[in-house]
């Protein structure tokens, strides 16, 4: 980012895992769009304040705790996930709507939580443990048919993808 000037906003395409979003702010950039909010969404994929959760597993059928307490998502804290279970179940486009309006949500806390972060000071301190608990999540839902070694290689590569895309050398 140091070529572009200071003065105007840094844009990234296209990245929309909560980890790159925090990584890609950490080293400039003050925009993102993509379509993984929605996407995720309308599969039965859903973030909350507790982990990742997809719709599609039967587990969700019987539980009838909200989607998300913690949601600023007015249809995650009234639903249950159980509700939500069903609708995905007997394919009502309602399930889809509430399952984006929850990954919006969620993805709005992310970067607004990181903005009162860096304007505290503390936003260094913040994303590694975010990403520690993001990682862990994402290690159950995602990679479960990798090990661990093999999690943080991904991982650590996407990373450098994002470094080399914005011209960065040093891993500093």
């Amino acid at each position: 980012t140091d070529i572009l000037p200071k003065e105007k906003p840094r844009y990234l395409m296209g990245v929309g895992l909560p980890e790159n979003i925090l990584e890609s702010i950490a080293l400039g950039i003050d925009m993102f769009d993509c379509v993984l909010p929605s996407r995720n969404g309308r599969h039965g994929i859903l973030y909350t304040s507790k982990g990742v959760i997809n719709m599609n597993n039967a587990k969700w059928k019987n539980d009838f705790s909200v989607i998300d307490e913690e949601s600023n998502a007015i249809t995650s804290r009234v639903h249950t996930k159980a509700y939500l279970k069903h609708l995905f179940h007997v394919k009502e486009f309602l399930g889809p709507q509430i399952a984006t309006l929850q990954n919006l949500s969620f993805f709005l806390w992310l970067v607004n939580t990181a903005r009162e972060k860096i304007i505290e000071g503390t936003f260094t301190a913040w994303k590694e443990a975010t990403l520690k608990d993001i990682m862990r999540r994402l290690y159950n839902f995602m990679y479960a048919e990798f090990s661990k070694l093999e999690v943080q290689f991904l991982e650590c590569n996407r990373i450098e993808r994002i470094r080399v895309a914005l011209g960065i050398t040093n891993k500093t």
